[in-house]
């Protein structure tokens, strides 16, 4: 019996937590399946990973069907424009060289890996094979991307053009199953390495906190937040040091440098958080709305207190009061009355941080994921 042929459809150019999710599944389930993967650019990280790892690929620069929304409402009209009359058929007319291209490659799956492309519906057509769409993000709610055509035909296009639709969180669940047929529609969490494991046993108990918040500088990961909380724990002199670990610039926040106290240190893109982690008290987590919440479950298996935003997909993952510790989205002065409630409680960053590597070794491992991703392609394949 031949092994299942799986294609994945990767939408970005740089390795992000949708791109790691399903490199990983990759790496867990290659000897069980064939994998390809459709890249839309051919440089960047994500090319040179794949290139790295040997995974074969094709490229077709297909347009995504959403835009994110920096410029004002009429750039979204401009592009939808551009979607109707251009793209649209662009895509179609790449679905079918993409199509013939992989005509001996015998493409049984196709995978899309996030909701901003629909170009995997339009190939699984093409080719007739399955589609399954995987949606990674909410969308509006925490990058601001906005769908190119009528919610009626977005909808429709998700639930008509796909076997299965996978969503990694109850919340992103709830958003969709007004408009997916139940028999399509399944939560899987999204998995992560073990090489994040870590088994704290050096607690800080007396020193001042060290706390870290790691995702690109964005109006969508809020470290706006961060910043005003660290601002007013200055305030009261209790004193602590906030690091923030990722690409992009402070002018996204809309916040001046002079507004960021001497204890904010900016460490720009790493390579290496788990290691970073070790030496870390408290992780936090202020996006807006995380669909799962990847940096979440990372910073759990390193045995880290988590205090995270109450809001999209974070709740499922930090137990209040049992794993760490949540605020009210936005809420800066919650947000400080938290850390201050750990700088007071240390004998909690052990509890909650010995409970977190527990939970997430147990519930949010990739091997769990794979599993659950296996029983899937099993499902569409009878």
């Amino acid at each position: 019996m031949r092994k299942i042929n799986v294609l994945f459809i990767c939408h970005e150019r740089d390795i992000n937590g949708a791109t790691r999710s399903m490199l990983d599944l990759i790496s867990v389930l290659k000897e069980k399946y064939n994998f390809y993967v459709l890249l839309r650019f051919d440089n960047g990280e994500v090319f040179d990973e794949i290139k790295r790892r040997k995974i074969q690929y094709f490229y077709c620069p297909y347009k995504w069907w959403k835009t994110t929304c920096t410029k004002g409402k009429y750039h979204i009209v401009a592009r939808r424009i551009k979607w109707k009359f251009q793209w649209k058929k662009q895509n179609e007319m790449y679905a079918e060289q993409v199509a013939e291209k992989l005509e001996p490659y015998k493409i049984d799956i196709i995978h899309t890996n996030s909701s901003v492309t629909n170009f995997g519906a339009e190939l699984s057509r093409k080719l007739g094979c399955k589609h399954i769409w995987h949606i990674r993000e909410f969308g509006i709610e925490d990058f601001s991307t906005y769908p190119l055509v009528s919610k009626k035909e977005y909808y429709g296009e998700i639930n008509n053009g796909s076997d299965k639709v996978v969503v990694i969180s109850e919340a992103l669940k709830e958003k969709y199953k007004k408009n997916v047929s139940p028999n399509k529609l399944v939560r899987i969490y999204n998995g992560v390495s073990k090489n994040n494991l870590y088994e704290k046993t050096n607690y800080n108990y007396s020193a001042p906190l060290t706390i870290l918040q790691s995702g690109a500088i964005s109006k969508a990961k809020r470290q706006d937040i961060a910043i005003k909380a660290i601002s007013i724990l200055n305030q009261k002199g209790i004193k602590v040091r906030l690091l923030l670990a990722g690409s992009g610039n402070i002018e996204e926040l809309g916040i001046q440098k002079s507004e960021i106290p001497d204890n904010v240190v900016f460490l720009g893109k790493v390579s290496n958080l788990p290691e970073i982690r070790k030496k870390i008290d408290i992780e936090i987590v202020c996006s807006k709305c995380e669909a799962f919440g990847r940096v979440t479950v990372e910073a759990m298996m390193s045995s880290l207190l988590v205090v995270g935003s109450k809001s999209g997909g974070t709740p499922e993952l930090v137990k209040e009061n049992e794993t760490g510790l949540l605020f009210e989205s936005g809420n800066a002065i919650q947000l400080a009355d938290r850390i201050e409630q750990v700088d007071k409680q240390r004998d909690i960053l052990k509890k909650y941080g010995d409970r977190a590597y527990c939970e997430a070794k147990e519930f949010f491992s990739i091997e769990r994921c794979a599993t659950e991703i296996d029983r899937l392609y099993q499902e569409v394949m009878r």
